[in-house]
């Protein structure tokens, strides 16, 4: 499934980290393009498959564990004792606290709006 990224911040994001330049033009190797894409994503009203793409680290998502029928706002970090890594999301007053249900799908948190009160 393709990922959608906003061509102008990826732009921006080319001119001033290019690796080299070619031809005028600036080369980004494959792993800082998928670094910028992890690091800015557009949002998108999909759910990806945690057997497809796992989000980045300790970065806030929505989570969806079906044996629940559970959505969350949370996390996936790694953790040594397991090599799935863990889930967290946030309970009552904010508090962490791991998800125990497998987690299939996930999708990016929607932006704050702009016209904040």
């Amino acid at each position: 499934m393709p990922i959608l990224i906003d061509a102008e911040a990826f732009e921006k994001y080319a001119w001033s980290n290019p690796d080299i330049e070619v031809d005028g033009e600036p080369y980004i190797s494959p792993l800082a393009a998928k670094n910028f894409v992890m690091n800015n994503p557009v949002l998108q009203n999909e759910w990806i498959s945690t057997s497809d793409q796992m989000p980045p680290d300790e970065k806030f998502v929505i989570g969806y564990a079906p044996a629940s029928n559970n959505m969350f706002i949370g996390y996936h970090r790694e953790d040594w004792r397991d090599p799935k890594g863990k889930w967290v999301c946030l309970g009552p007053m904010g508090a962490p606290r791991v998800v125990t249900k497998k987690v299939t799908h996930w999708m990016w948190c929607p932006d704050l709006p702009e016209d904040k009160p």
